[in-house]
């Protein structure tokens, strides 16, 4: 079975997306959003994602939202890169301005820094923090079974900065539906090249080295084989550990409108 691309067929998207993170008693993030979006996919040379959103309701008042977003795969890193970041520094200029004070130059300068200055930051935040995450595989040209394994996306998660990384099951499929099982799991790779980072080292945290912590995941993603476009995503998971005192847990679902 193969799933080729409708190119340049759009479809609307309603996502629900909450993310709780402690790290020894500071919460780290606290929020939940409900969004609409869009989503156009192309595939030529590479394969294209271009993100629109609609509107939000959410719990954090004058937020952000970067749009349009357009990303495409680099197939050697098997990472999707924004491809559109001079626009989207336009738009992070104009709310920057618009919500400089004193209390929160700090905020400002480390998300400028993120967004901006930090090899794959504004990537590794889009992943991290909103319901986007299941769209980043490619399931595309590919010859899959039952039972098929299929990597999906390696990041840095955030805030507590843990290469992640998805791996894909095909689970089932019919003539019109793609069934995938996810498994979320750290990346021992990604994680052993940022601890000889010296850099990294200036940031890191005992758990990092300790790696006393458990991740678990509920994930299933459904795609439409006639389009190659996701129809319905729920993504749950958690990371705990007693020892480190880490609790952070992730709930979102993405379908069609």
């Amino acid at each position: 079975m193969i799933v080729k691309v409708k190119n340049n067929s759009q479809q609307l998207y309603r996502s629900e997306f909450t993310k709780s993170s402690i790290y020894k008693n500071n919460k780290l993030s606290n929020f939940k959003s409900i969004n609409s979006f869009s989503v156009v996919i192309q595939q030529d040379e590479k394969l294209h994602l271009d993100f629109v959103s609609k509107d939000t309701i959410d719990e954090r008042a004058n937020m952000l939202i970067f749009s349009p977003v357009q990303l495409e795969l680099n197939a050697e890193k098997n990472i999707f890169q924004i491809a559109n970041k001079k626009l989207l520094k336009v738009q992070w200029n104009k709310y920057k301005e618009k919500n400089r004070s004193g209390k929160n130059n700090t905020f400002l300068f480390l998300y400028e820094r993120l967004y901006f200055k930090v090899d794959l930051g504004m990537e590794y935040d889009f992943m991290s923090n909103s319901a986007h995450l299941p769209f980043f595989v490619n399931i595309y040209g590919q010859d899959l079974e039952i039972g098929s394994v299929i990597d999906g996306m390696s990041w840095l998660h955030t805030p507590l900065n843990l290469p992640l990384k998805i791996e894909y099951i095909v689970e089932k499929f019919n003539e019109i539906e793609l069934t995938l099982k996810g498994v979320l799991s750290l990346d021992e790779e990604n994680l052993g090249k940022l601890i000889a980072d010296k850099q990294f080292q200036q940031h890191a945290k005992p758990y990092h080295f300790t790696k006393d912590f458990t991740i678990s995941s509920d994930i299933k993603s459904i795609f439409d084989i006639r389009t190659g476009y996701l129809v319905f995503s729920s993504c749950a998971y958690k990371i705990n550990s007693e020892q480190e005192e880490i609790n952070e847990s992730v709930d979102s679902k993405v379908s069609f409108v």
